[in-house]
């Protein structure tokens, strides 16, 4: 019995395989780099899921610290709040299935196109770029969509003209950043002279969903249906971060190398010259992803979105792949003909100045990045012991409001307190903090620097609670 079981799950793997690599690539990744964290976007994620979870539309899109809403991040989020600090940790671990499953797609799409070293080579850019790696430890959004982009790229390199499902998949991405919206639009279009009216309208109802359901659900939560757009815009003025068209076309080239280096990103843009050159009409789907994914970072900042390297991430991946064509594209040249033999001499050379232009991104930013998030990984369960000491929360709950000045601590302590806890936990917007109580972050060694008329009630490593009120017990 027990062999027949197995039998039929080696069967299975083999019609998946996607499935085991994604499994063996996620416990590899977090031996490589540890624990992640849930950083300030999916930590309001948790909170507003939780509210819709209550049946509680959530009160505060709006307000000027939260940031950009996304349904669909909310939605999921909402069962996986209910697990508390497990909410956190749940995150975490499908953050490292996403980066995994990113890599798989990766590979697919470079096979799809080209040929399985250059997947394989696509890949491993993208498993040692600092931003995505950062992203993924964030447990951001970002990977995910990524993953839905390069899913629906997969499925158009193996079978072009596909149509709704690829459409299907571009409108589940839209309800995470709207860049997939101009992507859906395009596809339509692409497939519309070969459609009837039916056919036509059916996939433009399809591709509208996901902008239409976020005005709804802006509207519904803020009475505002464009409430991400202006409040987006709103935390571009605040971080004075650029936010024009101008600036988008400026940085542009600036924004790339900050994603993948400077050497990866020129030699990428040269070998997407190449295969425009050669591979044309192979190359099709990542030649129009690319240039869709630099139009749609255009339109960002022609919006008055700030001009960030998040916004550029499908742009930059193209290009990391059209980076491993330039260097393992060589066995697609015709046998014996000198264009072959002079990319095979150059393309080892290639892959030595890659690895040594980023040298520091792997002797460096990626252990400086693993370290980092063990830490705050580590403090975030510091932070719910604290808030679960039974002395603890009904002082915060009769010594309100709860101020702190660390960005990030404001909704991780809201998540972790729960209930309507948002509503008087505070984030100090000058240095003196007023009656109430007051939370610590210390992420380094030191004392804690009490505002005047506090005193410390409880504490933990990197974490003190201090308060005013006389009935407060020490600990």
């Amino acid at each position: 019995m027990p062999s027949s079981r197995l039998r039929r799950l080696v069967g299975r793997l083999r019609r998946y395989p996607g499935i085991a690599w994604v499994a063996l690539g996620t416990l590899v990744l977090r031996g490589v780099y540890g624990p992640g964290y849930v950083h300030y976007d999916a930590l309001y994620s948790l909170i507003w899921g939780r509210d819709l979870v209550h049946g509680r539309l959530p009160p505060d899109f709006a307000d000027s610290h939260s940031p950009t809403e996304h349904p669909l991040a909310n939605v999921l989020a909402g069962p996986i709040s209910l697990a508390h600090l497990g909410g956190l940790r749940t995150l975490d671990w499908i953050s490292l299935v996403m980066l995994a499953t990113l890599a798989w797609m990766a590979v697919r799409l470079g096979r799809a196109l080209f040929t399985l070293p250059i997947g394989l080579g696509f890949a491993a850019l993208l498993l040692t770029c600092p931003p995505i790696v950062e992203q993924m430890l964030m447990a951001s959004i970002d990977v995910p969509f990524l993953v839905l982009i390069l899913w629906a790229a997969v499925l158009e390199a193996e079978r072009p003209r596909r149509g709704l499902p690829i459409v299907a998949v571009l409108a589940v991405c839209g309800l995470l950043r709207p860049e997939a919206w101009l992507l859906g639009a395009a596809y339509v279009l692409y497939l519309s002279p070969r459609r009837d009216w039916s056919g036509r309208l059916r996939l433009g109802g399809l591709v509208l969903v996901a902008p239409v359901l976020w005005a709804l659900f802006d509207l519904a939560s803020a009475h505002d249906a464009a409430i991400s757009l202006t409040g987006t815009q709103r935390a571009g003025h605040q971080t004075q971060a650029q936010h024009s068209l101008g600036a988008a076309i400026v940085h542009g080239p600036q924004t790339l190398a900050s994603i993948l280096g400077t050497g990866i990103s020129v030699l990428g843009i040269a070998g997407a010259g190449l295969a425009f050159a050669v591979r044309r009409r192979r190359s099709a789907v990542a030649l129009v992803l690319l240039g869709l994914g630099l139009l749609g970072f255009l339109g960002l900042g022609a919006v008055g979105l700030p001009v960030i390297p998040r916004y550029a991430f499908v742009p930059a991946l193209m290009v990391a792949l059209f980076c491993s064509y330039a260097v393992f594209g060589w066995a697609e040249a015709p046998p014996g003909s000198t264009v072959r033999r002079v990319w095979m001499i150059g393309a080892p050379l290639l892959l030595v100045a890659l690895v040594v232009t980023n040298a520091r991104y792997y002797t460096h930013r990626l252990p400086q990045l693993r370290r980092a998030a063990t830490t705050l990984s580590a403090d975030d369960g510091r932070l719910d012991a604290l808030l679960a000491t039974p002395a603890v929360r009904p002082l915060i709950q009769g010594c309100r409001p709860l101020q702190l000045r660390d960005f990030r601590a404001k909704p991780l302590a809201a998540y972790l307190i729960g209930g309507h806890a948002r509503d008087y936990v505070q984030l100090l917007p000058q240095q003196v903090a007023g009656p109430g109580s007051y939370l610590e972050h210390i992420p380094v060694r030191g004392e804690p620097a009490l505002p005047p008329g506090f005193r410390t009630v409880w504490g933990v490593r990197h974490w003190t609670l201090s308060s005013t009120c006389p009935s407060a017990p020490s600990g």
